[in-house]
């Protein structure tokens, strides 16, 4: 198991505010993406992806409790999120934010995560398991999950779906 931080941000900033940054940067651990943790069964992929990890547990508290997923994370592509992947700090999440290299959102990946009002999709090729989100009689406010440009152009319909399957609203979002 890897851990890395968002490498991708603001490297250029001074070192007091690197030290106050760190305090509300979460951590991610992760293993190497394979064929079977990063694609679900039937999803016609033959080969694991290049350059990819899946993400298996998050650390640390967000900037105002918001999640955002970096493209890559120690070089490699961020290709799935496990399941229980955000048990650790499930209290403290209310939105994430997914880019578009991640395949797959495995089961119980946001379990406990009761607060989470805001999914930000990238992805034009997404599964998004059954039981990824919360239980609605569980949450504390309506989940909306928000589709870029992308994944509208990719299945319209598929994120609609998965909206109505969450009791989720549905948003286009310009991200």
């Amino acid at each position: 198991v890897n851990s890395g931080g968002n490498t991708d941000q603001n490297s250029n900033q001074s070192s007091e505010s690197d030290t106050s940054k760190e305090a509300n940067t979460p951590k991610y651990e992760y293993i190497t993406a394979t064929i079977e943790n990063t694609y679900p069964t039937g999803y016609g992929t033959i080969h694991a992806p290049e350059n990819a990890i899946v993400i298996t547990k998050v650390t640390g508290t967000a900037a105002n409790s918001n999640y955002v997923i970096p493209y890559t994370i120690d070089g490699k592509k961020v290709a799935a999120i496990m399941p229980l992947a955000f048990s650790e700090v499930s209290a403290s999440v209310k939105s994430v934010t997914l880019p578009s290299t991640v395949r797959t959102i495995w089961n119980d990946a946001f379990k406990g995560c009761y607060s989470l009002t805001d999914i930000y999709v990238k992805s034009a090729a997404i599964g998004i398991y059954t039981d990824a989100f919360p239980e609605v009689s569980k949450r504390a406010g309506t989940l909306t999950i928000h589709c870029s440009r992308e994944c509208m152009d990719f299945d319209y319909y598929y994120y609609r779906n998965i909206a109505y399957k969450y009791d989720a609203v549905y948003k286009e979002w310009n991200g």
